[in-house]
């Protein structure tokens, strides 16, 4: 794609039309290169896309979205999860680590989860901003902070008039839970006109999932 047409893409055009991404990551790795004095000068923007129980015969319902995110990127056709599981899934992409490794191996122990080794510390401890719109783990407690997100919006999981930690302040946030985690996550990238940091933002809209309802 030439850089002209690249330019026509908004961030904010990204996120109304975006589906989903998921990946794991080598957090160590990516500690160390962000502290690191070459890539402070020009450290990226981190923006991490994750649905909830999405399977691969769903992606029909997505065809432009999903040929406008790879024609900009990259699509991988053959992967794995080894724990196809929320909370153990989510723990391994915040962790790099398999869930024998991480200890969160059911949706009822996320609390087991060493959050010293996970991504948003060491992004955070590398002078990035986080932020978290969304789901976060299985059986979190609503009134409890995510761990390393200076910025957040947690979702006590739903679709409409839900419930969310918005920053330490538990409240009810009437609407399509899907619009408030967009508008939230709009607002974090916005703040890079003022806050000169780069950011990782962590997005995750509770869908697709479908009745009955999981926590």
């Amino acid at each position: 794609m030439s850089k002209k047409a690249r330019a026509q893409v908004s961030r904010r055009g990204f996120l109304a039309g975006t589906a989903a991404a998921a990946a794991a990551v080598t957090v160590p790795a990516i500690g160390q290169a962000a502290a690191s004095p070459a890539a402070a000068a020009n450290r990226p923007n981190i923006l991490l896309i994750v649905t909830d129980d999405q399977p691969k015969q769903t992606e029909w319902a997505l065809q432009k979205t999903v040929a406008w995110l790879a024609g900009q990127g990259v699509k991988f056709h053959h992967g794995h999860v080894t724990t196809p599981l929320c909370a153990p899934s989510r723990s391994s992409i915040f962790s790099g680590r398999h869930a024998h490794n991480h200890g969160v191996r059911n949706n009822a122990a996320s609390a087991a989860l060493d959050q010293s080794t996970t991504v948003q510390r060491h992004l955070k401890q590398a002078g990035y901003r986080t932020g978290l719109f969304g789901k976060y783990l299985n059986s979190w407690n609503i009134a409890d902070a995510p761990p390393h997100f200076e910025d957040f919006a947690l979702l006590q999981p739903g679709y409409v008039d839900a419930k969310w930690n918005v920053n330490g302040s538990v409240q009810t946030i009437n609407g399509y839970t899907t619009n408030v985690i967009k508008n939230r996550t709009l607002g974090f990238l916005d703040k890079a006109s003022t806050d000169t940091r780069p950011w990782f933002a962590y997005v995750t809209p509770y869908a697709c999932l479908l009745p009955p309802f999981y926590p």
